[in-house]
């Protein structure tokens, strides 16, 4: 399910980039990040299915429909649908309406700290001061609302 999940994120992707590398690094990244941090959870394909697919409603024009028909064989495809809605920030939204969203579904949760992590990372090794005070404020935040559940 993981490989059909990583095929099916990069035909929607297509040639987008993450920085100066393919944007499948940063799904890889993100989904590596979920495992080490969430390897001994109970629904760790769940939450591997989700950071693979966290931003394909958000950066490609897929519908929560293609998600549904590509994936209707999932069992849990509710719960995959429910989370990546969840991860997914909308036009016109701030962003804490949309952190408040994320922490209100656990599996959204969890890959939102595992892509902020990613996404810090991104921002020290390139020095952007401005987004590594990002990330850390909503690091903080999505960990403080992780350890409350």
């Amino acid at each position: 399910m993981i490989h059909e999940a990583r095929m099916f994120a990069m035909e929607w992707h297509g040639n987008q980039m993450y920085g100066d590398k393919p944007y499948s690094a940063h799904l890889t990244d993100v989904e590596m990040k979920v495992i080490f941090l969430y390897s001994e959870h109970e629904h760790i394909e769940l939450l591997r299915l989700t950071a693979v697919l966290h931003d394909i409603l958000e950066d490609t024009v897929c519908t929560e429909i293609d998600l549904r028909e590509h994936f209707s064989h999932y069992p849990k495809i509710d719960e995959l649908i429910s989370a990546l809605s969840a991860i997914t920030k909308q036009k016109n939204e701030n962003r804490d309406e949309y952190l408040h969203r994320c922490v209100e579904n656990s599996v959204a949760l969890q890959v939102k700290i595992a892509d902020t992590l990613c996404n810090l990372e991104c921002s020290i090794r390139s020095g952007e001061a401005n987004r590594i005070n990002k990330y850390l404020k909503q690091i903080n935040l999505l960990s403080l609302a992780n350890s409350n559940t």
